[in-house]
């Protein structure tokens, strides 16, 4: 957003007062749609001395102009805002607007967070860690302007205090922190203020991130022919389950019918194929050579078969992580051309062994932490502090496509497009999720949908 608002200023001369106007005008705007009439309240900015106490600046005029009972918590010198917040400031104080302590917080009706920007890093220190508690334990409303203070803008990390806004206004562009836990439960409701960036600007931006929207998905969707057959929506085979794990073996072979495909077919230990076979009506079942309830080895040939026949492969939930199965996988992975869903055991399966991924960039995986940890080798802390990176450098590195479980899913491409998932919730957190959504991005691959962008739709509908 930084290299947006340069450019804005710099390349086309638009003066950076006339971006703070429209911020702050944004942030009342937002104030007003949320918590109605002001006039007559009493409000408290709290500024910062950057460009984010220079929006404060802003909203605090605006609202004395409304009828609001303003005062204005200055932290720190007054003599080193600098730039257009200087501007604004001037402006406030000759508008007669009062300057007050930090106790004025205690029973305000509404208090304005303009004290850091998105830039922050770190752990708040002294008078702006006091001041962010008597935010926090007030009873009033809270506006924060761009992000809530102590978030960071990157990775929405909080190491210390951070004010708790019931609404946050984030001028021209959504920040990762703000959607990034724990940061987003920080946010309150988030409202993007449009502070008029040129569609050009927009355009030449390089823009790392993306929020899945809904005309994504329908972009996405593969169209589906009146004259269609089931040999036209493509055959997806699930190598999945155990004995103890036929549920996930279900789970997986079963969504990809979901999504669409023509034809599911679920290879499964032999002696599990009665179970299956009375489960699952829709599935074709294919019992294979195992070792006492996993599949073994010996098993490969007959799959080697099915998979030329097969438009995409489903492979890892409830397979196991025994030695024989693992060196199955191993060889159905390095040997296999055909576009593949890795999940579950899987990738548990390939631990140590990530490079015979690299460059197979028909594949995508999907791990949640503990098993991109075993796969990466990278701590499971290191890995969720800044979700968005460790899925796009892993992606990049191996030259596949990742889809990374959490709150938020974050799916990135081999080329470095990366999506964050806006949907879902902890009802996700239950046993057998992770291999329906296998199972939908299986589906959706049969028919075409290329692997990152199956990922997109498929967390997003999950």
């Amino acid at each position: 957003m930084r290299k947006i608002d340069q450019a804005v200023i710099e390349g086309l001369g638009i003066p950076g007062c006339v971006l703070m106007e429209l911020a702050g005008k944004g942030c009342v705007d937002a104030l007003l749609e949320e918590y109605g009439d002001v006039e007559g309240e009493k409000v408290v900015v709290v500024c910062g001395l950057g460009n984010n106490g220079g929006d404060g600046f802003v909203v605090a005029r605006r609202l004395h102009s409304l009828g609001a009972d303003v005062e204005i918590v200055l932290l720190g010198e007054e003599e080193r805002i600098k730039g257009d917040a200087r501007i604004y400031l001037e402006v406030a104080k000759k508008l007669n607007i009062p300057f007050t302590t930090p106790e004025s917080i205690d029973d305000a009706s509404i208090v304005v967070d303009a004290i850091f920007g998105t830039g922050f890093r770190g752990k708040p220190e002294g008078i702006f860690e006091e001041v962010i508690k008597r935010i926090n334990d007030s009873d009033a409303f809270v506006l924060a302007v761009d992000i809530p203070s102590g978030v960071s803008g990157r990775t929405g990390e909080v190491e210390g205090e951070a004010v708790r806004a019931d609404l946050t206004a984030t001028m021209g562009l959504p920040k990762r922190g703000l959607l990034l836990f724990p940061g987003r439960e920080y946010a309150g409701r988030i409202y993007v203020v449009d502070i008029a960036i040129p569609s050009q600007v927009l355009e030449n931006a390089e823009v790392s991130l993306y929020m899945t929207e809904a005309e994504d998905v329908k972009s996405i969707l593969p169209e589906r022919p009146a004259w269609g057959h089931k040999g036209t929506f493509g055959k997806v085979l699930c190598i999945c389950g155990s004995r103890g794990f036929t549920g996930a073996a279900s789970l997986t072979s079963m969504s990809a019918l979901v999504a669409g495909c023509g034809l599911s077919y679920l290879v499964i230990p032999a002696s599990l194929n009665p179970v299956l076979e009375e489960k699952l009506t829709e599935v074709i079942t294919i019992p294979a050579p195992e070792e006492d309830g996993v599949l073994s080895e010996e098993a490969y040939g007959l799959i080697k078969e099915w998979i030329e026949k097969c438009d995409v492969v489903a492979i890892g939930p409830g397979l196991s992580t025994r030695e024989t199965t693992g060196r199955l996988v191993e060889r159905i992975v390095s040997e296999m051309e055909k576009p593949c869903v890795i999940d579950a055991d899987g990738l548990n399966l390939l631990r140590g062994k990530s490079k015979i991924l690299k460059g197979k960039k028909n594949i995508i995986i999907t791990p949640h932490p503990g098993e991109f940890s075993r796969l990466t080798g990278k701590s499971i802390q290191e890995l969720q502090r800044d979700r968005v990176e460790s899925a796009r450098e892993f992606a990049i590195e191996s030259g596949i496509n990742v889809l990374f479980k959490g709150a938020p899913t974050i799916i990135a491409s081999h080329d470095g497009r990366c999506y964050l998932n806006p949907t879902g919730n902890s009802g996700l957190g239950s046993g057998g999720t992770g291999d329906v959504l296998t199972g939908l991005i299986a589906g959706f691959m049969a028919q075409g949908v290329p692997p990152f962008e199956s990922g997109v739709v498929s967390a997003y509908i999950h």
